[in-house]
């Protein structure tokens, strides 16, 4: 699996990405959008087929593996709100069991470069998505199979910058 990263301006931008990739074959589980603020971001939180992740969710809420390492993209619950990370739909069943709260005293993990490098961003575009995500700007997550050029759909819907 290939992880490319998409730091968009819009949100209409957004959800023309999301089409894009579930016409391409992603699966919806495979896509999370980073976000500062939910608020700010209307559209993408109206939308039911979209996960939406606060950045300082991410933040507060980690989980680990039996080593305390953080768990990588799409295989720990990450958000509030009762799904996990990379899911695309709400579950009013599921709560945060198994969450471990945890606190860090690195500055270096505790900043939204670090959280998001943690999380499975690499490390040579974590620095930039988390500034983009800290000045209002939206970050697309998709876990995709490698023939699938996630890069071009990403472009084609108005992404400023893309990483894989």
């Amino acid at each position: 699996m290939t992880v490319t990263i998409g730091i968009f301006d819009k949100e209409d931008e957004v959800l023309q990405a999301v089409r894009l990739l579930r016409e391409a074959g992603v699966e919806q589980e495979e896509i999370r959008v980073v976000v500062n603020n939910r608020e700010g971001a209307p559209l993408l939180a109206a939308d039911g087929e979209v996960a939406i992740e606060e950045l300082y969710e991410i933040q507060a809420i980690r989980s680990h593996d039996e080593n305390g390492d953080v768990l990588p993209f799409g295989t720990a619950p990450m958000a509030t709100g009762g799904f996990p990370v990379g899911s695309m739909s709400m579950n009013s069943n599921s709560g945060t069991a198994g969450v471990v709260f945890y606190g860090s005293n690195s500055d270096e993990e505790a900043s939204s470069s670090g959280v998001l490098h943690a999380i499975g961003i690499p490390e040579n575009a974590a620095k930039q998505c988390g500034q983009a995500v800290e000045s209002g700007q939206y970050l697309l997550v998709a876990k995709t199979d490698p023939e699938l050029d996630a890069q071009d759909c990403l472009r084609q819907a108005g992404a400023s910058d893309v990483f894989q």
